[in-house]
């Protein structure tokens, strides 16, 4: 039986929707994590950084009830975090 992705971010199962792989830096070896529709774009923003990193921006931006309209209306006013 064969492991279907999941997105790391969220864990939705890729049966019932798209997923998508974003690479990450990574010192050692290729750091490749799955994400669904809601947090691929998101998560190819902060490729930069590592997966854990990133992962742990991206839930604790949800947890905070950010979304991404917010967090670019935020930004344009110039308010820090």
């Amino acid at each position: 039986m064969a492991i279907m992705p999941y997105c790391r971010a969220c864990g939705f199962d890729a049966g019932a929707q798209a997923i998508y792989e974003v690479t990450f830096r990574s010192d050692v070896l290729q750091d490749t994590s799955w994400f669904c529709d809601a947090h691929a774009k998101r998560a190819r923003r902060l490729r930069h950084l590592t997966s854990t990193r990133a992962i742990e921006m991206m839930r604790a931006d949800a947890d905070r009830g950010f979304s991404g309209l917010l967090l670019r209306l935020r930004l344009s006013t110039g308010r820090a975090r």
